[in-house]
């Protein structure tokens, strides 16, 4: 998994390893149970059940050139992610308070602009 910190600046595995252990602790989902506070910490953004999924949405996290279809099974699945979904009024109104510093920095700038 990679969060983006700043423009072309990622905290990220460095392995394939890595990565693949990285994975084991989180997985995108449209209908998130994580957040992010600052720019590396994952928060709940309700009560999380025992053994339930650890999952976050990587709107939250992502600004970057991509689009994946998603599966993740939501209610509300958008069906294709991408890394400028943070963009969105809906996920930054849904997520408030819960984007990482440097997307909440980039939304304020974006709000700015409109």
């Amino acid at each position: 998994m990679e969060i983006q910190i700043d423009d072309d600046l990622f905290v990220a595995p460095v392995t394939d390893e890595e990565r693949e252990l990285s994975m084991l602790y989180s997985n995108h989902s449209c209908d998130p149970n994580l957040g992010m506070r600052g720019e590396i910490t994952f928060v709940a953004m309700r009560d999380i059940l025992a053994g339930e999924e650890l999952t976050h949405d990587w709107a939250m996290t992502d600004d970057d050139e991509y689009s994946v279809e998603c599966k993740c099974g939501a209610r509300n699945c958008r069906n294709i992610i991408t890394g400028k979904d943070w963009q969105r009024p809906d996920l930054q109104k849904r997520y408030a308070g819960y984007f990482s510093a440097y997307l909440a920095r980039k939304i304020v700038l974006l709000d700015i602009r409109r």
